[in-house]
């Protein structure tokens, strides 16, 4: 069952490419690290579907780990969901 936790939360997005990739005979993938930044005192659990909405563009994300928290802020990387086939 979904639960809403929060809605209209400002927050921000870093997106990088990790270092390590693979290589298939047709095909070189490269990671992309997906990383959410958001106040601390939300409670976003491991496994948490993310909706966010970024320069008008809405995707859905899945939260891949605990997060990281901080004093001023809180640290989540993301995995994007993918489209089911």
């Amino acid at each position: 069952k979904e639960v809403l936790v929060c809605e209209n939360e400002p927050c921000r997005l870093s997106h990088s490419n990790s270092p390590n990739s693979s290589q298939s005979e047709t095909v070189a993938t490269v990671t992309q690290i997906i990383k959410l930044f958001i106040r601390p005192e939300l409670q976003i659990l491991a496994g948490s579907k993310i909706e966010i909405t970024q320069n008008g563009v809405t995707k859905i994300y899945l939260a891949s780990g605990e997060s990281c928290v901080y004093t001023n802020h809180q640290e989540i990387i993301l995995e994007i969901e993918r489209d089911k086939a």
